[in-house]
């Protein structure tokens, strides 16, 4: 299963007026970040939903009650971003992905949002495995359509550590995750996802 990654720094400085223009909600919101790499990431998302999904007006985006931006006239698909990435998963059935900034800072939160098996596991390699719990977490939550309204903390991702699937709701979903020296990454969908392929995206 492929997701899309596409780093910030490779549209740094250029003209947005096209996001402006086809994609004023976005743009706007974009502009109210007070740091540019907000700003960034904010107009990432923009070139992936353009390139990659092929949405050339935000017109065809309508956002569910919990959060969730879908198109109806396109594939199903997922962004998220951290760092300098943002990345879109993109399938022909509700699909969640998530990445994260590896950071020390972020591990003390384990006691808040993993089970008991989670923070077992976790503790092996810390860092590493917290953000490949935490991503496959993330990536559940917007695969359900359900967002934080499905608390973390009420169900376990190990099985999809152990290529299995978790039950949330009577329906199955699966999940698998990634990581390198700086982030981690992952997918959930309803059937099984397979290795991830990072795309790396210039535009």
């Amino acid at each position: 299963m492929n997701i899309y990654g596409l780093n910030i720094e490779t549209i740094r400085g250029r003209d947005f007026s096209w996001i402006e223009k086809d994609m004023p909600i976005r743009y706007e919101k974009g502009m109210r970040y007070r740091f540019y790499e907000d700003r960034l990431r904010c107009f990432g998302v923009a070139y992936l939903l353009k390139e990659i999904l092929g949405i050339s007006t935000e017109k065809d985006i309508c956002i569910l009650p919990s959060g969730k931006p879908v198109a109806p006239k396109f594939k199903e698909f997922s962004l998220s971003h951290s760092g300098d990435y943002c990345v879109i998963g993109i399938s022909e059935e509700p699909i969640g992905v998530d990445i994260e900034l590896m950071s020390p800072q972020n591990v003390h939160l384990a006691k808040d949002v993993y089970t008991k098996d989670e923070i077992a596991w976790m503790r092996l390699d810390e860092l590493r495995r917290f953000h490949e719990l935490w991503t496959l977490k993330e990536s559940v939550m917007k695969a359900t359509g359900k967002g934080l309204v499905l608390e973390p903390n009420t169900f376990s991702t190990i099985p999809l550590i152990n290529n299995d699937s978790i039950i949330i709701e009577d329906k199955k979903w699966f999940g698998c995750c990634a990581s390198n020296d700086k982030y981690s990454y992952s997918i959930c969908m309803g059937k099984p996802v397979g290795n991830i392929k990072w795309v790396e995206c210039s535009f």
